[in-house]
């Protein structure tokens, strides 16, 4: 939904010779989101509602998004303590890696 191609939190956007390269962030896990519902297929995530709510994402630029709760190295270090966390990134990754999209 970001037609303007800025980041979501510092505004920042390419121009003036400088590119800022933009990242999608999921305020919400996909993970998480996979196994609060239960989903187990692709067939299943394709019918998820939540799964697709474009309310649940953000355009951050690569630094904004680093400092997110979910950016993908600080999730990892938190799967190691977070039991919960583990069990939805098994699930995503059985579902999801077989697959190429």
């Amino acid at each position: 939904e970001n037609g303007d191609y800025r980041c979501d939190e510092c505004g920042i956007r390419s121009g003036c010779g400088k590119a800022v390269i933009l990242n999608v962030d999921h305020i919400k896990p996909l993970s998480i989101i996979l196994l609060e519902n239960n989903i187990a297929t692709v067939e299943q995530a394709l019918t998820c509602k939540e799964l697709w709510n474009t309310k649940n994402g953000r355009v951050l630029c690569r630094e904004c998004h680093s400092k997110t709760d979910t950016f993908l190295w600080r999730m990892l270090s938190r799967l190691k303590g977070d039991s919960t966390l583990k069990q939805a990134n098994a699930r995503f990754l059985a579902i999801f890696s077989p697959h190429q999209f």
